[in-house]
């Protein structure tokens, strides 16, 4: 593995020892705000009308497949039954659910969410650093993100699936900056992840809407550039992105 790719696997620049203290103290804040999710008595979880109706019992079916080696695709268990992992929602085969297998069921919902929402802010810290504003600014911009009423709003609810496809914007508006500004197609390979990963998260209308303002924003950029080999770049990043997006995700 060169040395370029370890950098790149370990956000070596973002994560100097100058920016963990920012970032240990976005991940505090998120446990402080969680704490009545994070440290409550066993088989609680999080609550909310879709939690307690729907996503909990999703959930648990994909956790009762994976532990007896199925794949969670059908669910006979819902009238005449339905394709389980067909259905979006379902995050049939998101990877960091694999938390479900290893902690009881209730814990693991509540450890996800306070997870997702302290990536919101550590991704969002990450961007505002690339575009160059400073530590005290970044870590306001990250904190208000993580705790912006659009998630809040959702957790009384129980719309994890909104939280967690969510939370992964920032990091794919940080990978573009990156690749754009320090011309890495690298940086662009590892956006596609965090889109695809947005993807198998199961909420597409937020996928949607982040496809959208990205499109919007390469535009944007490659408008203010009078370097036409430039804008060639940030079109074919976007080309490589879209299509790495396909391949990743074509899974579900």
């Amino acid at each position: 593995m060169s040395r370029d790719l370890r950098n790149l696997l370990l956000l070596k620049d973002s994560f100097s020892k100058k920016n963990w203290l920012p970032v240990v103290a976005v991940i505090v804040m998120s446990v402080i705000y969680c704490h009545r999710l994070l440290f409550v008595k066993s088989g609680q979880v999080l609550a909310g009308y879709d939690m307690g109706y729907i996503h909990y019992y999703w959930v648990y079916f994909k956790k009762f497949c994976y532990l007896n080696k199925t794949l969670p695709l059908w669910n006979p268990y819902v009238f005449g039954g339905y394709p389980h992992a067909a259905f979006p929602e379902t995050a049939a085969f998101y990877i960091p659910d694999i938390i479900f297998l290893a902690m009881p069921l209730e814990s693991a919902v509540n450890w996800s969410v306070a997870a997702h929402l302290s990536l919101a802010g550590i991704f969002t810290y990450l961007f505002c650093r690339e575009i160059k504003l400073q530590k005290s600014a970044s870590v306001i911009g990250a904190i208000v993100f993580m705790l912006n009423g659009y998630f809040i709003l959702r957790l009384s609810v129980g719309h994890i699936g909104i939280i967690r496809t969510s939370c992964y914007l920032p990091v794919v508006f940080y990978f573009i900056e990156r690749g754009l500004g320090r011309k890495d197609w690298k940086s662009y390979l590892w956006g596609s992840l965090a889109l695809a990963l947005q993807i198998l998260c199961g909420h597409s209308q937020f996928y949607y809407y982040t496809i959208l303002f990205l499109a919007s924003y390469v535009m944007i950029r490659a408008f203010f550039l009078d370097d036409l080999r430039s804008r060639k770049q940030i079109i074919l990043s976007r080309l490589l992105m879209l299509s790495s997006v396909i391949t990743i995700a074509a899974l579900r």
